[in-house]
Protein backbone atom coordinates (compact mmCIF):
# COMPACT_ATOMS: atom_id res chain seq x y z
CA UNK A 1 0.00 0.00 0.00
CA UNK A 2 2.82 2.37 0.88
CA UNK A 3 4.46 1.65 -2.48
CA UNK A 4 1.23 2.52 -4.30
CA UNK A 5 0.92 5.80 -2.38
CA UNK A 6 4.49 6.75 -3.25
CA UNK A 7 3.88 5.94 -6.91
CA UNK A 8 0.66 8.00 -6.92
CA UNK A 9 2.47 10.93 -5.33
CA UNK A 10 5.23 10.68 -7.93
CA UNK A 11 2.68 10.74 -10.76
CA UNK A 12 0.91 13.77 -9.27
CA UNK A 13 4.22 15.62 -9.07
CA UNK A 14 4.89 14.87 -12.72
CA UNK A 15 1.51 16.01 -14.02
CA UNK A 16 2.11 19.79 -13.81
CA UNK A 17 5.48 19.35 -15.48
CA UNK A 18 3.98 17.37 -18.35
CA UNK A 19 1.36 20.09 -18.97
CA UNK A 20 3.75 23.03 -18.55
CA UNK A 21 3.78 24.24 -22.12
CA UNK A 22 2.66 27.30 -24.02
CA UNK A 23 -0.22 26.54 -26.37
CA UNK A 24 -1.18 28.55 -29.44
CA UNK A 25 -3.61 31.32 -28.45
CA UNK A 26 -7.09 31.63 -29.95
CA UNK A 27 -7.17 35.05 -31.57
CA UNK A 28 -10.43 36.50 -32.83
CA UNK A 29 -11.56 39.55 -34.77
CA UNK A 30 -11.24 42.69 -32.65
CA UNK A 31 -8.33 41.52 -30.47
CA UNK A 32 -5.56 44.11 -30.30
CA UNK A 33 -2.22 44.87 -28.61
CA UNK A 34 -0.60 48.31 -28.30
CA UNK A 35 3.10 48.72 -27.52
CA UNK A 36 5.51 51.50 -26.65
CA UNK A 37 9.19 51.68 -25.77
CA UNK A 38 12.62 52.91 -26.82
CA UNK A 39 15.37 51.98 -29.23
CA UNK A 40 18.96 53.22 -29.37
CA UNK A 41 21.93 52.07 -31.36
CA UNK A 42 25.37 52.89 -32.64
CA UNK A 43 26.97 51.46 -35.77
CA UNK A 44 30.40 52.13 -37.26
CA UNK A 45 31.34 51.41 -40.86
CA UNK A 46 35.00 51.14 -41.80
CA UNK A 47 35.52 53.11 -45.02
CA UNK A 48 39.23 52.32 -45.39
CA UNK A 49 42.18 54.70 -45.38
CA UNK A 50 41.79 54.94 -41.60
CA UNK A 51 38.39 56.62 -41.95
CA UNK A 52 35.01 55.49 -40.70
CA UNK A 53 31.37 56.55 -40.51
CA UNK A 54 29.58 56.31 -37.16
CA UNK A 55 25.79 56.53 -36.88
CA UNK A 56 23.99 57.02 -33.56
CA UNK A 57 20.21 56.72 -33.14
CA UNK A 58 18.01 57.43 -30.13
CA UNK A 59 14.27 56.93 -30.65
CA UNK A 60 10.84 56.24 -29.20
CA UNK A 61 8.93 53.24 -30.54
CA UNK A 62 5.17 52.69 -30.74
CA UNK A 63 3.30 49.83 -32.37
CA UNK A 64 -0.29 48.66 -32.72
CA UNK A 65 -1.46 45.20 -33.79
CA UNK A 66 -5.14 44.43 -34.38
CA UNK A 67 -6.90 41.34 -35.75
CA UNK A 68 -9.16 42.67 -38.50
CA UNK A 69 -10.40 39.59 -40.30
CA UNK A 70 -9.72 36.03 -41.44
CA UNK A 71 -8.74 35.49 -45.07
CA UNK A 72 -7.36 32.83 -47.38
CA UNK A 73 -3.88 32.94 -48.91
CA UNK A 74 -2.59 30.60 -51.61
CA UNK A 75 1.01 29.34 -51.43
CA UNK A 76 2.25 26.83 -54.00
CA UNK A 77 -1.29 25.78 -54.81
CA UNK A 78 -2.27 25.28 -51.17
CA UNK A 79 -4.88 27.43 -49.44
CA UNK A 80 -3.99 28.67 -45.95
CA UNK A 81 -6.40 30.26 -43.49
CA UNK A 82 -4.88 33.48 -42.14
CA UNK A 83 -5.51 36.09 -39.51
CA UNK A 84 -5.40 39.50 -41.18
CA UNK A 85 -3.50 41.67 -38.70
CA UNK A 86 -3.51 45.44 -39.15
CA UNK A 87 -0.11 46.77 -38.12
CA UNK A 88 1.08 50.32 -37.51
CA UNK A 89 4.48 51.18 -36.13
CA UNK A 90 6.48 54.33 -35.57
CA UNK A 91 10.10 55.03 -34.72
CA UNK A 92 10.76 58.70 -34.03
CA UNK A 93 13.90 60.28 -32.64
CA UNK A 94 17.28 61.84 -33.31
CA UNK A 95 20.28 60.76 -35.35
CA UNK A 96 23.93 61.75 -35.59
CA UNK A 97 26.44 61.00 -38.35
CA UNK A 98 30.14 61.37 -37.61
CA UNK A 99 32.70 61.23 -40.40
CA UNK A 100 36.14 62.35 -39.28
CA UNK A 101 35.72 65.84 -37.86
CA UNK A 102 32.38 66.32 -39.63
CA UNK A 103 29.07 65.83 -37.83
CA UNK A 104 25.47 65.92 -39.02
CA UNK A 105 22.65 65.84 -36.48
CA UNK A 106 18.92 65.93 -36.93
CA UNK A 107 15.53 64.28 -36.46
CA UNK A 108 13.89 61.35 -38.18
CA UNK A 109 10.39 59.89 -38.23
CA UNK A 110 9.68 56.46 -39.70
CA UNK A 111 6.02 55.43 -39.87
CA UNK A 112 5.01 51.99 -41.16
CA UNK A 113 1.47 50.70 -41.70
CA UNK A 114 -0.04 47.75 -43.47
CA UNK A 115 -1.23 44.18 -43.11
CA UNK A 116 0.51 41.10 -41.77
CA UNK A 117 -0.98 37.66 -42.39
CA UNK A 118 -0.54 34.93 -39.75
CA UNK A 119 -1.55 31.32 -40.29
CA UNK A 120 -4.54 30.38 -38.15
CA UNK A 121 -2.98 26.95 -37.63
CA UNK A 122 0.23 27.97 -35.84
CA UNK A 123 0.63 31.79 -36.20
CA UNK A 124 3.35 31.41 -38.85
CA UNK A 125 4.04 34.61 -40.78
CA UNK A 126 2.63 34.18 -44.31
CA UNK A 127 2.85 37.63 -45.89
CA UNK A 128 3.27 41.32 -45.09
CA UNK A 129 2.18 44.33 -47.14
CA UNK A 130 3.62 47.50 -45.62
CA UNK A 131 3.90 51.15 -46.60
CA UNK A 132 6.72 53.04 -44.88
CA UNK A 133 6.92 56.84 -44.77
CA UNK A 134 10.33 58.29 -43.92
CA UNK A 135 11.05 61.86 -42.88
CA UNK A 136 14.62 63.05 -42.16
CA UNK A 137 15.48 66.61 -41.09
CA UNK A 138 17.75 67.99 -42.37
CA UNK A 139 17.41 65.90 -45.52
CA UNK A 140 20.44 63.83 -46.44
CA UNK A 141 21.62 63.29 -50.02
CA UNK A 142 21.55 59.74 -51.31
CA UNK A 143 19.26 58.38 -48.59
CA UNK A 144 16.19 56.19 -49.01
CA UNK A 145 13.09 57.63 -50.74
CA UNK A 146 10.37 59.21 -48.57
CA UNK A 147 7.88 56.40 -49.23
CA UNK A 148 8.56 52.67 -49.54
CA UNK A 149 5.92 50.13 -50.54
CA UNK A 150 7.00 46.56 -49.84
CA UNK A 151 5.34 43.16 -50.06
CA UNK A 152 7.09 40.19 -48.49
CA UNK A 153 5.96 36.58 -48.85
CA UNK A 154 7.27 33.70 -46.73
CA UNK A 155 7.58 30.25 -48.29
CA UNK A 156 7.07 28.19 -46.28
CA UNK A 157 5.36 30.44 -43.72
CA UNK A 158 7.80 31.43 -40.96
CA UNK A 159 6.86 29.39 -37.87
CA UNK A 160 8.73 31.54 -35.37
CA UNK A 161 6.86 30.34 -32.24
CA UNK A 162 6.70 26.59 -32.92
CA UNK A 163 3.70 25.98 -30.62
CA UNK A 164 3.42 24.27 -28.19
CA UNK A 165 6.51 25.64 -26.42
CA UNK A 166 8.25 24.10 -23.41
CA UNK A 167 11.04 25.42 -21.18
CA UNK A 168 14.53 24.49 -22.47
CA UNK A 169 13.14 23.71 -25.91
CA UNK A 170 15.23 24.86 -28.88
CA UNK A 171 14.05 25.30 -32.46
CA UNK A 172 14.83 27.02 -35.72
CA UNK A 173 12.54 28.65 -38.27
CA UNK A 174 13.51 28.91 -41.95
CA UNK A 175 11.76 30.51 -44.88
CA UNK A 176 12.49 31.94 -48.29
CA UNK A 177 11.54 35.60 -48.18
CA UNK A 178 10.57 37.23 -51.45
CA UNK A 179 10.37 41.01 -51.18
CA UNK A 180 8.88 43.22 -53.87
CA UNK A 181 9.69 46.92 -53.79
CA UNK A 182 9.22 49.41 -56.59
CA UNK A 183 8.35 46.67 -59.05
CA UNK A 184 11.55 44.74 -58.37
CA UNK A 185 11.72 41.48 -56.44
CA UNK A 186 14.50 39.75 -54.56
CA UNK A 187 14.56 36.47 -52.65
CA UNK A 188 16.66 35.21 -49.78
CA UNK A 189 16.41 32.22 -47.46
CA UNK A 190 16.71 33.15 -43.79
CA UNK A 191 17.00 30.95 -40.71
CA UNK A 192 16.38 32.12 -37.14
CA UNK A 193 17.17 30.36 -33.85
CA UNK A 194 15.07 30.25 -30.69
CA UNK A 195 15.28 28.84 -27.17
CA UNK A 196 12.70 28.97 -24.38
CA UNK A 197 14.70 29.67 -21.22
CA UNK A 198 12.12 30.32 -18.50
CA UNK A 199 8.48 30.21 -17.43
CA UNK A 200 7.37 33.00 -15.08
CA UNK A 201 4.02 32.98 -13.20
CA UNK A 202 1.66 35.85 -13.99
CA UNK A 203 -1.98 36.59 -13.28
CA UNK A 204 -4.04 34.27 -15.46
CA UNK A 205 -1.17 32.04 -16.56
CA UNK A 206 2.55 32.28 -17.28
CA UNK A 207 5.04 34.26 -19.30
CA UNK A 208 7.51 32.32 -21.42
CA UNK A 209 10.96 33.80 -21.99
CA UNK A 210 12.45 33.08 -25.42
CA UNK A 211 15.94 33.93 -26.63
CA UNK A 212 15.98 34.76 -30.33
CA UNK A 213 17.92 36.36 -33.15
CA UNK A 214 14.63 37.63 -34.59
CA UNK A 215 12.45 40.67 -33.87
CA UNK A 216 8.76 39.90 -34.55
CA UNK A 217 6.61 42.47 -36.40
CA UNK A 218 9.23 45.24 -36.73
CA UNK A 219 12.35 43.31 -37.69
CA UNK A 220 12.61 45.26 -40.96
CA UNK A 221 12.77 48.53 -39.02
CA UNK A 222 14.96 47.30 -36.14
CA UNK A 223 17.46 44.66 -37.34
CA UNK A 224 18.42 43.40 -33.89
CA UNK A 225 19.73 39.84 -33.54
CA UNK A 226 20.00 39.29 -29.78
CA UNK A 227 16.51 39.63 -28.34
CA UNK A 228 14.43 38.28 -25.49
CA UNK A 229 10.76 37.69 -26.30
CA UNK A 230 8.29 37.48 -23.40
CA UNK A 231 5.10 35.71 -24.50
CA UNK A 232 2.12 36.10 -22.17
CA UNK A 233 -0.51 33.37 -21.89
CA UNK A 234 -3.09 35.74 -20.42
CA UNK A 235 -2.60 38.34 -23.17
CA UNK A 236 -2.39 35.78 -25.97
CA UNK A 237 0.56 37.62 -27.47
CA UNK A 238 4.09 38.88 -26.97
CA UNK A 239 4.06 41.06 -23.86
CA UNK A 240 7.49 42.61 -24.36
CA UNK A 241 10.65 42.46 -26.44
CA UNK A 242 14.06 43.63 -25.30
CA UNK A 243 17.70 43.20 -26.17
CA UNK A 244 19.85 40.74 -24.26
CA UNK A 245 22.47 43.38 -23.46
CA UNK A 246 26.13 43.62 -24.25
CA UNK A 247 25.66 44.92 -27.78
CA UNK A 248 25.66 48.25 -29.53
CA UNK A 249 21.85 48.37 -29.72
CA UNK A 250 19.23 48.56 -26.98
CA UNK A 251 15.52 47.83 -27.38
CA UNK A 252 12.74 47.91 -24.81
CA UNK A 253 9.09 47.69 -25.90
CA UNK A 254 6.12 46.42 -23.91
CA UNK A 255 2.33 46.15 -24.11
CA UNK A 256 0.51 49.21 -22.77
CA UNK A 257 -3.05 48.25 -23.72
CA UNK A 258 -4.66 45.12 -25.11
CA UNK A 259 -7.86 43.19 -25.71
CA UNK A 260 -7.75 39.42 -25.88
CA UNK A 261 -10.97 37.49 -25.33
CA UNK A 262 -9.60 33.97 -25.93
CA UNK A 263 -12.81 32.79 -27.51
CA UNK A 264 -13.28 29.07 -27.94
CA UNK A 265 -12.95 28.27 -31.63
CA UNK A 266 -15.77 25.97 -32.59
CA UNK A 267 -15.25 24.16 -35.89
CA UNK A 268 -17.74 24.79 -38.71
CA UNK A 269 -20.38 22.26 -39.67
CA UNK A 270 -20.03 21.39 -43.34
CA UNK A 271 -23.16 20.54 -45.27
CA UNK A 272 -23.98 20.60 -48.97
CA UNK A 273 -26.40 19.43 -51.60
CA UNK A 274 -26.19 18.92 -55.34
CA UNK A 275 -28.60 18.92 -58.22
CA UNK A 276 -29.82 17.19 -60.22
CA UNK A 277 -29.83 14.14 -57.97
CA UNK A 278 -29.54 11.81 -60.96
CA UNK A 279 -27.19 13.64 -63.32
CA UNK A 280 -26.53 12.60 -66.87
CA UNK A 281 -23.09 12.48 -68.41
CA UNK A 282 -22.07 15.82 -69.88
CA UNK A 283 -24.72 17.77 -67.91
CA UNK A 284 -23.94 20.59 -65.47
CA UNK A 285 -24.08 19.68 -61.78
CA UNK A 286 -24.56 22.39 -59.17
CA UNK A 287 -23.14 22.09 -55.64
CA UNK A 288 -24.63 24.24 -52.87
CA UNK A 289 -22.93 24.62 -49.47
CA UNK A 290 -25.14 27.39 -48.07
CA UNK A 291 -26.58 25.04 -45.44
CA UNK A 292 -23.19 24.96 -43.67
CA UNK A 293 -22.92 26.83 -40.39
CA UNK A 294 -20.27 28.44 -38.18
CA UNK A 295 -20.58 30.34 -34.91
CA UNK A 296 -18.84 33.45 -36.32
CA UNK A 297 -19.79 33.22 -39.99
CA UNK A 298 -18.18 31.45 -42.93
CA UNK A 299 -15.35 33.23 -44.71
CA UNK A 300 -14.78 30.89 -47.65
CA UNK A 301 -15.94 27.59 -49.08
CA UNK A 302 -13.25 25.18 -50.23
CA UNK A 303 -14.33 22.30 -52.46
CA UNK A 304 -12.08 19.28 -52.91
CA UNK A 305 -13.34 16.87 -55.56
CA UNK A 306 -10.79 14.17 -54.88
CA UNK A 307 -9.41 14.04 -58.42
CA UNK A 308 -6.79 16.81 -58.20
CA UNK A 309 -9.41 19.47 -58.86
CA UNK A 310 -10.76 21.94 -56.34
CA UNK A 311 -12.38 25.34 -56.10
CA UNK A 312 -12.56 28.15 -53.59
CA UNK A 313 -15.34 30.69 -53.32
CA UNK A 314 -16.08 33.55 -50.92
CA UNK A 315 -19.46 33.82 -49.26
CA UNK A 316 -20.09 37.54 -49.69
CA UNK A 317 -22.50 39.17 -47.28
CA UNK A 318 -21.63 40.97 -44.11
CA UNK A 319 -20.83 38.17 -41.69
CA UNK A 320 -17.71 38.46 -39.58
CA UNK A 321 -15.43 35.45 -40.04
CA UNK A 322 -13.61 33.90 -37.10
CA UNK A 323 -10.84 31.39 -36.60
CA UNK A 324 -11.31 28.23 -38.64
CA UNK A 325 -14.41 29.74 -40.29
CA UNK A 326 -13.64 27.84 -43.47
CA UNK A 327 -16.15 25.17 -44.46
CA UNK A 328 -14.33 22.27 -46.13
CA UNK A 329 -16.37 19.96 -48.28
CA UNK A 330 -14.95 16.59 -49.23
CA UNK A 331 -16.98 15.37 -52.19
CA UNK A 332 -15.09 12.18 -53.02
CA UNK A 333 -17.95 9.87 -52.03
CA UNK A 334 -20.42 11.84 -54.15
CA UNK A 335 -18.15 11.63 -57.19
CA UNK A 336 -17.66 7.89 -56.75
CA UNK A 337 -21.42 7.43 -56.54
CA UNK A 338 -21.99 9.49 -59.69
CA UNK A 339 -19.30 7.68 -61.61
CA UNK A 340 -20.88 4.33 -60.72
CA UNK A 341 -24.25 5.59 -61.93
CA UNK A 342 -22.79 6.83 -65.20
CA UNK A 343 -20.57 3.77 -65.71
CA UNK A 344 -17.88 6.16 -66.84
CA UNK A 345 -14.28 6.67 -65.77
CA UNK A 346 -14.54 10.43 -66.34
CA UNK A 347 -16.66 12.96 -64.56
CA UNK A 348 -17.83 15.94 -66.59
Amino acid sequence: MKGKMLLLGFIILLLPIANAQLEKPNWSTGDYWNYSGTYAGTATIDLGNESSLTTTIDAAVTMEMKVKDVEIKEIDGKYIGCYLMKMTGRIKGTYKYEFGDKKIEGDFDVHASGNVYFSTQNLSVVESDVTTNISITPSLPGTVPPVLQTTTTYNPPLDFMNFPVEVNEKWTASSMLTTTMGGQSSSDTLTFSFKCTDRIPEQGGHKYVIQADYVPFIGDLIPLNNTLIFWSESKGMIESIRDRGGGSQTLQIAVTDWKYEEKENLPPTASFSFSPLNPEEGKLITFDGSSSTDDEGIAFYFWNFGDNTNAIKGTGGGSTPGFESIAIFISIAVLIMMRKRLNSGNFK
